[in-house]
Protein backbone atom coordinates (compact mmCIF):
# COMPACT_ATOMS: atom_id res chain seq x y z
CA UNK A 1 0.00 0.00 0.00
CA UNK A 2 2.75 2.09 0.67
CA UNK A 3 4.22 1.84 -2.74
CA UNK A 4 0.96 2.01 -4.26
CA UNK A 5 0.60 5.22 -2.64
CA UNK A 6 3.93 6.63 -3.38
CA UNK A 7 3.26 5.72 -7.22
CA UNK A 8 -0.03 7.07 -7.50
CA UNK A 9 1.75 10.98 -5.40
CA UNK A 10 4.42 10.42 -7.80
CA UNK A 11 2.08 10.69 -10.83
CA UNK A 12 0.35 13.70 -10.08
CA UNK A 13 3.77 15.48 -9.29
CA UNK A 14 5.12 14.41 -12.45
CA UNK A 15 2.24 15.42 -14.61
CA UNK A 16 2.07 18.71 -12.82
CA UNK A 17 5.42 19.58 -14.26
CA UNK A 18 6.05 21.91 -17.36
CA UNK A 19 5.42 20.29 -20.44
CA UNK A 20 9.20 19.80 -21.89
CA UNK A 21 9.89 17.91 -18.98
CA UNK A 22 6.95 15.80 -18.17
CA UNK A 23 7.63 13.02 -21.17
CA UNK A 24 11.19 12.59 -19.89
CA UNK A 25 10.21 11.98 -16.04
CA UNK A 26 7.50 9.73 -16.96
CA UNK A 27 9.84 7.60 -18.87
CA UNK A 28 12.45 7.88 -16.67
CA UNK A 29 9.78 7.27 -13.57
CA UNK A 30 8.64 4.20 -15.53
CA UNK A 31 12.09 2.54 -14.62
CA UNK A 32 11.90 3.68 -11.15
CA UNK A 33 8.05 2.75 -10.06
CA UNK A 34 8.20 -0.76 -11.02
CA UNK A 35 11.85 -1.45 -9.45
CA UNK A 36 10.70 -0.01 -5.97
CA UNK A 37 11.21 -3.14 -3.66
CA UNK A 38 14.48 -4.04 -5.52
CA UNK A 39 15.73 -0.15 -5.12
CA UNK A 40 14.19 0.00 -1.47
CA UNK A 41 12.30 3.62 -2.63
CA UNK A 42 9.71 3.83 -0.56
CA UNK A 43 8.53 7.50 -0.84
CA UNK A 44 6.95 9.90 -3.30
CA UNK A 45 9.58 11.95 -2.25
CA UNK A 46 12.40 9.64 -3.01
CA UNK A 47 11.08 8.92 -6.44
CA UNK A 48 10.55 12.68 -7.23
CA UNK A 49 13.97 13.59 -6.28
CA UNK A 50 15.57 10.73 -7.72
CA UNK A 51 14.05 11.40 -11.48
CA UNK A 52 14.79 15.00 -10.68
CA UNK A 53 18.40 14.11 -10.12
CA UNK A 54 18.55 12.45 -13.86
CA UNK A 55 17.19 15.38 -15.45
CA UNK A 56 19.46 17.72 -13.37
CA UNK A 57 22.26 15.80 -14.82
CA UNK A 58 24.41 17.05 -17.58
CA UNK A 59 26.44 14.70 -18.94
CA UNK A 60 26.93 11.02 -19.55
CA UNK A 61 29.65 10.90 -16.44
CA UNK A 62 27.01 12.59 -13.88
CA UNK A 63 23.73 9.97 -15.19
CA UNK A 64 26.54 7.04 -15.01
CA UNK A 65 27.32 8.28 -11.39
CA UNK A 66 23.79 8.78 -10.63
CA UNK A 67 22.99 5.31 -12.18
CA UNK A 68 25.28 3.32 -10.38
CA UNK A 69 24.72 4.88 -7.28
CA UNK A 70 20.94 3.62 -6.60
CA UNK A 71 21.32 0.67 -8.55
CA UNK A 72 19.75 1.07 -11.72
CA UNK A 73 21.54 -1.41 -14.00
CA UNK A 74 18.56 -2.46 -16.01
CA UNK A 75 18.77 -2.47 -19.83
CA UNK A 76 15.44 -0.09 -19.75
CA UNK A 77 17.48 2.54 -17.60
CA UNK A 78 20.42 2.45 -19.66
CA UNK A 79 18.49 2.90 -22.48
CA UNK A 80 16.87 5.89 -21.07
CA UNK A 81 19.55 7.60 -20.34
CA UNK A 82 21.31 7.42 -23.51
CA UNK A 83 18.48 8.47 -25.29
CA UNK A 84 18.18 11.73 -22.95
CA UNK A 85 21.93 12.46 -23.19
CA UNK A 86 22.07 12.22 -27.04
CA UNK A 87 19.00 14.21 -27.05
CA UNK A 88 20.29 16.85 -24.69
CA UNK A 89 23.74 17.06 -26.56
CA UNK A 90 21.72 18.04 -30.39
CA UNK A 91 19.15 20.02 -29.08
CA UNK A 92 17.89 20.13 -25.64
CA UNK A 93 15.11 18.34 -23.99
CA UNK A 94 12.59 17.28 -26.63
CA UNK A 95 8.56 18.60 -26.58
CA UNK A 96 6.32 15.81 -26.33
CA UNK A 97 2.59 15.51 -26.58
CA UNK A 98 -0.19 13.62 -25.93
CA UNK A 99 -3.40 14.30 -26.97
CA UNK A 100 -6.51 12.76 -28.64
CA UNK A 101 -6.56 11.40 -32.13
CA UNK A 102 -8.07 13.55 -35.07
CA UNK A 103 -9.09 12.47 -38.14
CA UNK A 104 -5.73 14.69 -40.08
CA UNK A 105 -3.78 11.90 -38.21
CA UNK A 106 -5.51 8.80 -39.76
CA UNK A 107 -2.93 8.16 -41.96
CA UNK A 108 0.02 9.07 -40.50
CA UNK A 109 -1.20 6.66 -37.48
CA UNK A 110 -1.87 4.34 -39.98
CA UNK A 111 1.49 4.22 -41.34
CA UNK A 112 3.51 4.12 -38.43
CA UNK A 113 0.90 1.02 -37.19
CA UNK A 114 2.22 -0.32 -40.39
CA UNK A 115 5.73 0.06 -39.86
CA UNK A 116 5.72 -0.85 -36.44
CA UNK A 117 4.02 -3.93 -36.88
CA UNK A 118 4.94 -5.19 -40.35
CA UNK A 119 7.22 -8.83 -39.89
CA UNK A 120 7.05 -8.99 -36.39
CA UNK A 121 4.30 -11.71 -35.30
CA UNK A 122 3.75 -12.31 -38.79
CA UNK A 123 4.85 -11.81 -42.76
CA UNK A 124 3.54 -8.42 -43.10
CA UNK A 125 0.66 -7.70 -40.83
CA UNK A 126 -2.84 -6.54 -39.77
CA UNK A 127 -2.70 -4.02 -37.48
CA UNK A 128 -2.95 -0.88 -39.44
CA UNK A 129 -6.14 -2.48 -40.61
CA UNK A 130 -7.52 -3.09 -37.32
CA UNK A 131 -6.85 0.71 -36.18
CA UNK A 132 -8.79 1.88 -39.52
CA UNK A 133 -11.79 -0.74 -38.12
CA UNK A 134 -11.62 0.33 -34.49
CA UNK A 135 -12.50 3.96 -34.96
CA UNK A 136 -15.89 3.55 -36.41
CA UNK A 137 -16.64 0.65 -34.06
CA UNK A 138 -18.57 1.52 -31.43
CA UNK A 139 -16.50 -0.25 -28.53
CA UNK A 140 -14.16 2.15 -29.61
CA UNK A 141 -13.11 4.89 -26.72
CA UNK A 142 -12.63 8.29 -28.47
CA UNK A 143 -11.14 10.23 -25.08
CA UNK A 144 -8.56 7.30 -25.03
CA UNK A 145 -8.02 7.19 -28.88
CA UNK A 146 -4.03 9.09 -28.13
CA UNK A 147 -1.26 10.04 -30.38
CA UNK A 148 2.18 10.90 -29.19
CA UNK A 149 3.79 13.66 -30.98
CA UNK A 150 7.92 14.26 -30.74
CA UNK A 151 8.71 17.78 -31.43
CA UNK A 152 5.91 18.26 -33.68
CA UNK A 153 6.17 15.35 -35.69
CA UNK A 154 3.57 12.34 -34.76
CA UNK A 155 5.23 8.93 -33.61
CA UNK A 156 3.37 6.23 -31.65
CA UNK A 157 -0.52 5.60 -30.79
CA UNK A 158 -2.66 4.02 -28.77
CA UNK A 159 -6.20 2.74 -28.66
CA UNK A 160 -8.76 1.49 -26.04
CA UNK A 161 -11.86 -0.23 -26.37
CA UNK A 162 -14.49 -1.42 -24.39
CA UNK A 163 -15.19 -5.03 -23.49
CA UNK A 164 -16.36 -7.34 -20.43
CA UNK A 165 -15.99 -10.01 -17.87
CA UNK A 166 -19.01 -12.56 -17.34
CA UNK A 167 -19.11 -15.01 -14.24
CA UNK A 168 -21.13 -18.32 -14.47
CA UNK A 169 -23.80 -16.61 -12.88
CA UNK A 170 -24.30 -13.75 -15.51
CA UNK A 171 -22.27 -10.91 -13.51
CA UNK A 172 -21.07 -8.54 -16.14
CA UNK A 173 -18.30 -6.28 -15.18
CA UNK A 174 -17.40 -3.81 -17.98
CA UNK A 175 -13.80 -3.15 -18.00
CA UNK A 176 -10.87 -1.87 -21.27
CA UNK A 177 -8.63 -3.71 -23.41
CA UNK A 178 -6.04 -1.91 -25.41
CA UNK A 179 -3.97 -2.08 -28.65
CA UNK A 180 -2.93 -1.63 -30.74
CA UNK A 181 -0.35 0.32 -29.54
CA UNK A 182 2.60 1.17 -32.06
CA UNK A 183 5.23 2.95 -31.80
CA UNK A 184 7.70 4.33 -35.25
CA UNK A 185 10.84 1.58 -35.27
CA UNK A 186 13.25 4.85 -35.15
CA UNK A 187 11.68 6.04 -31.60
CA UNK A 188 11.52 2.53 -30.37
CA UNK A 189 13.16 1.78 -26.69
CA UNK A 190 13.62 5.44 -25.52
CA UNK A 191 10.61 5.03 -22.69
CA UNK A 192 8.04 6.56 -25.36
CA UNK A 193 5.49 3.83 -25.31
CA UNK A 194 5.58 3.09 -21.85
CA UNK A 195 4.88 6.82 -21.36
CA UNK A 196 2.38 6.64 -23.71
CA UNK A 197 0.89 3.69 -22.09
CA UNK A 198 0.78 4.92 -18.28
CA UNK A 199 -0.59 8.42 -19.41
CA UNK A 200 -3.37 6.53 -21.04
CA UNK A 201 -4.09 4.29 -18.12
CA UNK A 202 -4.27 7.41 -16.14
CA UNK A 203 -7.10 8.54 -18.49
CA UNK A 204 -9.10 5.48 -18.66
CA UNK A 205 -8.87 5.78 -14.36
CA UNK A 206 -9.70 9.30 -14.77
CA UNK A 207 -12.92 7.90 -17.08
CA UNK A 208 -13.71 5.26 -13.96
CA UNK A 209 -12.63 1.78 -15.94
CA UNK A 210 -11.74 -0.90 -12.96
CA UNK A 211 -9.20 -2.38 -14.96
CA UNK A 212 -7.63 -2.95 -18.15
CA UNK A 213 -7.14 -6.64 -19.97
CA UNK A 214 -4.58 -7.37 -22.73
CA UNK A 215 -2.84 -9.06 -24.91
CA UNK A 216 0.91 -9.07 -24.69
CA UNK A 217 4.57 -10.07 -24.07
CA UNK A 218 4.63 -10.53 -20.42
CA UNK A 219 8.32 -9.00 -20.13
CA UNK A 220 7.34 -5.77 -21.74
CA UNK A 221 3.90 -5.26 -18.97
CA UNK A 222 4.83 -6.54 -16.17
CA UNK A 223 7.10 -3.42 -15.32
CA UNK A 224 4.33 -1.23 -15.97
CA UNK A 225 1.76 -3.34 -13.61
CA UNK A 226 0.37 -5.73 -15.52
CA UNK A 227 0.04 -9.56 -13.98
CA UNK A 228 -1.06 -12.68 -15.00
CA UNK A 229 -5.02 -13.06 -15.98
CA UNK A 230 -4.52 -16.72 -13.97
CA UNK A 231 -4.14 -15.04 -10.56
CA UNK A 232 -7.45 -13.41 -10.89
CA UNK A 233 -9.74 -16.33 -12.00
CA UNK A 234 -9.54 -14.31 -15.77
CA UNK A 235 -9.77 -16.85 -18.61
CA UNK A 236 -11.16 -17.35 -22.30
CA UNK A 237 -14.08 -20.01 -22.71
CA UNK A 238 -13.43 -22.80 -22.11
CA UNK A 239 -11.55 -22.15 -18.74
CA UNK A 240 -8.00 -21.28 -20.90
CA UNK A 241 -5.59 -19.08 -19.15
CA UNK A 242 -3.33 -17.82 -21.99
CA UNK A 243 0.30 -16.35 -21.40
CA UNK A 244 0.10 -13.67 -22.75
CA UNK A 245 -3.28 -12.33 -21.37
CA UNK A 246 -2.62 -9.70 -18.28
CA UNK A 247 -4.55 -7.82 -16.23
CA UNK A 248 -3.88 -4.16 -14.16
CA UNK A 249 -6.42 -2.98 -11.75
CA UNK A 250 -6.80 0.83 -12.46
CA UNK A 251 -9.77 0.91 -9.07
CA UNK A 252 -8.54 0.40 -5.79
CA UNK A 253 -10.20 -3.31 -5.09
CA UNK A 254 -11.82 -4.24 -8.50
CA UNK A 255 -9.58 -7.24 -8.26
CA UNK A 256 -9.85 -8.55 -5.30
CA UNK A 257 -14.00 -7.96 -5.67
CA UNK A 258 -13.91 -10.41 -8.73
CA UNK A 259 -13.71 -13.08 -5.43
CA UNK A 260 -12.80 -16.74 -5.92
CA UNK A 261 -14.75 -17.05 -9.05
CA UNK A 262 -14.34 -17.63 -12.75
CA UNK A 263 -14.36 -14.97 -15.10
CA UNK A 264 -14.35 -15.07 -18.78
CA UNK A 265 -13.05 -12.45 -20.62
CA UNK A 266 -15.13 -11.38 -24.16
CA UNK A 267 -13.66 -8.63 -26.40
CA UNK A 268 -15.31 -6.73 -28.37
CA UNK A 269 -16.18 -8.19 -32.46
CA UNK A 270 -14.34 -5.05 -33.66
CA UNK A 271 -11.03 -7.53 -33.64
CA UNK A 272 -12.90 -10.23 -36.24
CA UNK A 273 -11.27 -9.04 -38.80
CA UNK A 274 -11.74 -10.74 -42.55
CA UNK A 275 -8.21 -11.80 -44.10
CA UNK A 276 -9.09 -10.53 -47.63
CA UNK A 277 -10.62 -7.56 -46.41
CA UNK A 278 -6.85 -6.41 -44.81
CA UNK A 279 -5.41 -7.76 -47.52
CA UNK A 280 -7.32 -5.02 -49.59
CA UNK A 281 -6.57 -2.32 -47.34
CA UNK A 282 -3.04 -2.85 -47.69
CA UNK A 283 -2.92 -2.54 -50.79
CA UNK A 284 -3.60 1.28 -50.61
CA UNK A 285 0.01 1.88 -48.90
CA UNK A 286 3.22 1.64 -50.40
CA UNK A 287 4.74 -2.15 -50.80
CA UNK A 288 6.86 -3.40 -48.20
CA UNK A 289 8.44 -7.08 -48.30
CA UNK A 290 7.21 -10.15 -46.42
CA UNK A 291 9.57 -11.78 -44.70
CA UNK A 292 9.39 -14.55 -42.44
CA UNK A 293 11.69 -13.89 -39.21
CA UNK A 294 12.47 -15.74 -35.80
CA UNK A 295 10.91 -13.34 -33.73
CA UNK A 296 7.58 -14.54 -35.18
CA UNK A 297 8.31 -18.04 -33.89
CA UNK A 298 8.45 -16.21 -30.48
CA UNK A 299 5.25 -14.92 -31.28
CA UNK A 300 3.47 -18.20 -32.26
CA UNK A 301 5.13 -19.96 -28.99
CA UNK A 302 3.47 -17.23 -26.52
CA UNK A 303 0.45 -16.56 -28.44
CA UNK A 304 -0.11 -20.44 -27.89
CA UNK A 305 0.91 -21.37 -24.49
CA UNK A 306 -1.16 -21.55 -21.38
CA UNK A 307 -0.97 -21.50 -17.85
CA UNK A 308 -2.03 -24.61 -15.74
Amino acid sequence: MQLQSACAGTYRRLTSSSAPQRGVLLALTGCLIPNAERYEISSCTTYFSIVQAFVRCRSLGALRSLQHAIGLQTHRARDILDWLISKRAKRGTMALRIRQETPKDYRAVENITRQAFWNLNEPGCIEHYLVHRLRSHPDCIPELDLVLEKDGVLVGSIMYTRSRLENGHGAVKNILTFGPVSMHPQHQRQGLGSMLIQESLARAQALGFPMVVIFGNPSNYAGLGFKSCSRYGICLEGGIFPTAMLVKELAPGALEALGNETWVYHESDAFAIDPQEAADFDAMFDPMEKKELPCQEVFYILSHSTIR
